[in-house]
């Protein structure tokens, strides 16, 4: 009768054991099928990853500390953990507008922020990128042919040291103008990077690369 109970206890830790793993494996799948999605798929994509692979909390933020008095809180903050997968989110919300006031997302490589308190600039600003973007963007032939015109929508992260890297399209009318888009982007010089509290983090930016037909 032990024998009998040991087979059966070993059989169903093994199939637990399985579809943790398989769990796992489809986190990690729906992690990369966000990350590399474009609107409004990734919306979609990301909800449901946020529902099945993320366990969250929430807290109340009161002069920097977690406060049990709702009322005195000044901000909410919002932490999205994976549960079996490297993946961590915190959102800051400003409890009186309700705007998020600050947004990043943590991995084993690095800290990513979404929001914080200085914005990442291209060197010279905002002009200079214009400019930049203007010399050195080629239309695509097989595109002008097409009569393919529209804005591409290229998402990258500014690093601490102010690099460009992690560049992606999130929009895009056709794939011969977002390939454009990206090739000069990801051999745009180095930006000023972005600052939460006066120190230097990465941060994502989201530029938009406009194709006109004259």
């Amino acid at each position: 009768m032990k024998k009998n109970l040991l087979i059966i206890l070993v059989f169903m830790f093994g199939k637990v054991a399985a579809q943790d793993d398989y769990g796992c494996d489809k986190c990690t799948m729906l992690k990369e099928e966000y990350e590399a999605a474009v609107s409004p798929k990734r919306e979609e994509i990301y909800a449901f990853f946020k529902s099945q692979c993320l366990e969250t909390q929430t807290e109340y933020i009161a002069e920097s500390t977690v406060t049990v008095d709702t009322t005195k809180a000044e901000k909410i903050r919002v932490t999205s953990k994976g549960k079996c997968i490297d993946y961590k989110e915190v959102k800051e919300i400003d409890k009186k507008t309700n705007k998020e006031t600050m947004s990043y997302s943590i991995t084993k490589k690095d800290t990513v922020f979404t929001i914080g308190s200085k914005n990442p600039a291209f060197p010279g600003g905002d002009e200079a990128l214009v400019k930049y973007l203007g010399q050195n963007i080629k239309y695509p032939a097989e595109a002008k042919n097409k009569k393919i015109s529209g804005t591409v929508f290229i998402q990258l992260v500014v690093g601490k040291s102010g690099e460009v890297r992690n560049v992606k399209a999130l929009r895009s009318p056709d794939p011969l103008l977002s390939t454009e888009a990206i090739r000069v982007i990801k051999g745009m010089p180095k930006w000023t990077p972005g600052e939460y509290k006066n120190v230097p983090v990465s941060m994502v930016s989201v530029i938009p690369v406009r194709f006109s037909l004259k």
